[in-house]
């Protein structure tokens, strides 16, 4: 399902205004974004149209491939990147140029090993920009993609947290996530793709957009989500696909939602989120759940 993003400024706002269209049903979903996603977003546009020629490809490798240097890196089909260190990330990027990743399809980034990483992907100093075709998997808490201050992720394959949920008697939540974002300003879609985890994904702090026309699926555990707003983060979801979690840890409690907005801790902090449901949002226990103070809108098209 094809995809459309036009950006504008808005005076009276003081924001841009970004409108996602769907280019086969012309149905459109406008979203408020500040200044600094609203320019992820225009990166993002720009990446594809970056010759091929031009990208460093990254070769097979079991050790930690760190991004270097502005230009364009790609991990083609056949390529499998991976650590033979658990605890490290196949591919690390922390440098001050803007940069943007192609995995093909047919290519592999990261491993089966137990806390696995694949990608830990710092925006601090530039801009990150991923585009994913092919298989990134982990087993890592902190995500199979963790994004530090900002970046984006574009899903047109799969990414996947393979960790086994162990129910936790003192309630500790899971971070097992397809992709953990800290710090803000990070743009997650995922167009046609699989993004599952513990949890699909977990904003931990600051602001994130996510879209969704593929499938974003926790794998059900008890307090296990498929989109998790914590602690006073804010943002938008646009879901024209499936977003679903069903329980089966077997520990004897659900607590699962396919979208879950909260705080920990009862802390007396306050989040915002948005929500333009088209698709399907499905779970066991709490489909669209709201704790702690947060501000939550829901617009839903469908059903």
């Amino acid at each position: 399902m094809n995809k459309t993003y036009n950006i504008i400024w808005n005076a009276a706002r003081g924001m841009y205004i970004v409108t996602s269209e769907l280019a086969r049903s012309g149905s459109r979903a406008i979203v408020s974004v500040s200044a600094s996603c609203a320019v992820t977003l225009l990166a993002m546009d720009a990446a594809p149209a970056v010759a091929e020629e031009t990208r460093v490809s990254i070769p097979s490798q079991t050790t930690t491939y760190t991004l270097s240097g502005a230009t364009p890196f790609v991990v083609e089909t056949g390529n499998t990147v991976a650590t033979d260190i658990a605890t490290s990330a196949a591919i690390v990027g922390d440098n001050s140029n803007d940069w943007d990743l192609l995995i093909e399809s047919g290519a592999v980034v990261g491993s089966s090993l137990t806390d696995s990483q694949a990608m830990n992907l710092d925006s601090l100093t530039g801009a990150t920009s991923v585009h994913n075709q092919g298989t990134i998997t982990g087993s890592n808490e902190d995500g199979t993609i963790l994004l530090q201050n900002g970046g984006s992720v574009i899903n047109d394959g799969r990414i996947e947290n393979s960790a086994t949920y162990e129910h936790d008697p003192q309630d500790i939540p899971q971070e097992y996530a397809g992709v953990y974002m800290l710090n803000g300003g990070s743009y997650v879609s995922s167009e046609s793709g699989v993004l599952e985890g513990v949890s699909g994904v977990i904003v931990q702090s600051g602001e994130a957009h996510i879209t969704n026309g593929g499938m974003i699926n926790s794998d059900g555990s008890w307090r296990s989500y498929g989109v998790e707003f914590r602690d006073g983060t804010y943002g938008t979801i646009v879901n024209t696909g499936t977003i679903i979690t069903t329980a089966s840890d077997g520990s004897g409690k659900i607590e699962d939602a396919a979208i879950y907005v909260h705080t920990l801790n009862d802390m007396a902090v306050s989040g915002s989120v948005s929500v333009d449901n088209s698709g399907l949002m499905q779970s066991d226990f709490i489909t669209v759940a709201l704790y702690h103070g947060s501000h939550f809108e829901v617009v839903n098209r469908v059903g």
